[in-house]
């Protein structure tokens, strides 16, 4: 599971119509439960050149406090090679 949040989306310019909507909340280790605002699909690159490797992720959308702009599940991290 990919995340963004909010505040990112935002700073990168996207607009709430490019979400596609979900209806799965996000439940936290504490059972929390939060509801994404949507599901963007953003091309991820990682690396310098000549070493760069590029994935078009799946993120849910939330809208909540963090000091990061995103969190790369392990799926992603691994085809990464991150």
């Amino acid at each position: 599971m990919d995340i963004l949040y909010y505040d990112a989306f935002k700073k990168i310019g996207l607009n709430e119509s490019d979400l596609k909507p979900t209806i799965a909340p996000l439940y936290g280790f504490t059972g929390d439960s939060l509801m994404p605002i949507g599901m963007i699909e953003l091309m991820v690159n990682v690396g310098t050149y000549p070493r760069v490797s590029a994935k078009m992720t799946q993120f849910l959308v939330v809208d909540c406090p963090s000091t990061f702009n995103a969190v790369l599940g392990r799926p992603t991290l691994r085809e990464l090679r991150a």
